[in-house]
């Protein structure tokens, strides 16, 4: 199954409801249709030169501000299994 999304990982978004701005990190789509985006301020450390948290929005308070930042097409170095294993039958 194909799941379309309204935006894409590493667009830069803004919450229309708190002026929160980050790139797209992260996008869930849930059972029940809802679509959210974890957002990442771009550029922005905190005292200790640490990263600040990033913060999920569902997609209908965000709206698109910058093209963000793209990621690369190299073979990713963690997530799933590419052949996972499947239940016997």
């Amino acid at each position: 199954m194909t799941i379309v999304t309204k935006y894409e990982m590493g667009d830069e978004l803004k919450d229309i409801v708190t002026g929160y701005k980050g790139v797209v990190l992260c996008i869930a789509h849930y059972s029940t249709g809802c679509t959210h985006y974890s957002l990442q301020p771009k550029g922005k450390l905190d005292k200790e030169g640490k990263e600040p948290l990033w913060q999920g929005f569902d997609e209908s308070r965000l709206v698109k501000v910058g093209k963000g930042i793209r990621f690369s097409d190299a073979k990713p170095k963690s997530g799933p299994v590419p052949s996972m294993p499947r239940e016997r039958r």
